[in-house]
């Protein structure tokens, strides 16, 4: 969760993932908070669409990428199906995405362009 002026955050909810923001300007915020108890907008829900594509583009940053196994069994769909297979598939020949069993992670070359990898990837 995001705390403060112009804050962003994620949370787990019983009802699902959802998506907070508090106000940006921090008079704004302070009169809110003073007002309601918080500066929060009113709270998004997370699709399942959305929830792979943040949980691939935070992963993927990592050394150790993702687990689309794990991947699947958290979100309950597949994130292989979202992927353009053919896509991963030239990166890896490229030498900027290696695949170990069902982690798929950017090499030190793919994580120097890995905004242009996601890209491809999620098209």
């Amino acid at each position: 969760a995001g705390i403060g002026p112009g804050a962003h955050g994620r949370l787990t909810l019983s009802s699902g993932r959802q998506a907070t923001r508090t106000h940006r300007a921090p008079e704004v915020w302070l009169e809110r908070v003073e007002r309601d108890g918080h500066g929060e907008h009113p709270r998004l829900p997370i699709d399942g669409e959305t929830a792979l594509e943040e949980a691939l583009m935070m992963g993927m940053r990592l050394r150790e990428g993702v687990d689309l196994a794990d991947l699947a069994r958290r979100l309950g769909s597949d994130p292989a199906a979202r992927l353009d297979a053919r896509a991963v598939d030239r990166l890896v020949a490229a030498g900027l995405l290696a695949r170990s069993g069902p982690r798929l992670h950017a090499t030190p070359a793919g994580l120097q362009r890995l905004n242009a990898v996601l890209a491809a990837i999620l098209a």
